[in-house]
């Protein structure tokens, strides 16, 4: 009898521990394309709030657009805003959960090729960006203890200050980028990005090119969503952002 109370109590303190988030029950009304109120897209395109429309599928996915703007000079566009899942949490309240809170984004993977090359004294790394390099820092952490920061593409470090000893062949290496650079513009909220943390062995090769072949703009400025609230305003308009949104 007392085990069973036990596992009643268990059960009832799981239960309380679940986040307060429904299913989606009126997925057939509130699903739909909602277009931002505001209907000038080459304001839309420069301003801060650069968006055109959500759309709410009914696999309870979410699109969000940007405002598209066709003028000269040309500027490089990215359709989608941010993407993922949308929960609704009460009868007028949903929520979005951007596809980095439950996925690996394809930006974050990287192509290592490792070289034996120029002096055995030193340590090079070649950073590789598939378009135009983004004003970021790049950060590289060695055994856990020394760092070393550089806006550069292409470094050389003595592996004497860098490296634990030559008679060890794998040292610890952890490579991030850090957008978070004084007297520029942080996009969002998302400022760091972790590359990679693994052993690599120095002492085989000591030239390591690093290509990022997704990390463009449209993943620079992709906007993350942790349970941000959305207010339905009525059964065609949707308040978020200090924006309404109408559907189409």
């Amino acid at each position: 009898m007392k085990n069973i109370i036990q596992f009643l109590i268990l059960i009832i303190v799981m239960s309380s521990c679940r986040p307060m988030i429904s299913n989606n029950k009126d997925i057939e009304s509130l699903a739909g394309s909602y277009k931002l109120k505001n209907g000038n897209k080459i304001y839309q395109a420069l301003s801060e709030k650069n968006y055109d429309k959500i759309v709410l599928n009914r696999d309870s996915t979410y699109l969000l657009y940007h405002a598209q703007a066709n003028f000269s000079p040309a500027i490089e566009q990215c359709d989608l805003a941010s993407r993922g899942k949308w929960l609704q949490i009460s009868k007028n309240v949903i929520s979005l959960i951007s596809e980095d809170n439950f996925l690996k984004q394809d930006g974050f993977k990287y192509e290592l090729k490792e070289e034996r090359k120029y002096s055995q004294d030193s340590i090079y790394f070649n950073v590789e960006f598939p378009t135009e390099y983004r004003p970021i820092d790049l950060t590289f952490i060695f055994n856990n203890s020394e760092r070393y920061n550089t806006d550069k593409l292409y470094i050389s470090l003595p592996k004497k200050k860098y490296l634990q000893s030559y008679s060890i062949s794998e040292n610890l290496i952890d490579f991030s980028l850090n957008a978070n650079i004084s007297g520029t513009k942080t996009y969002r909220s998302r400022i760091l990005f972790d590359i990679f943390n693994k052993k690599i062995d120095t002492h085989k090769n000591n030239y390591f090119t690093i290509k990022l072949p997704y990390f463009d703009q449209c993943f620079f400025e992709f906007e993350p969503y942790d349970h941000s609230l959305i207010y339905r305003k009525n059964k065609n308009t949707l308040f978020w952002k200090g924006l309404e949104w109408v559907k189409e």
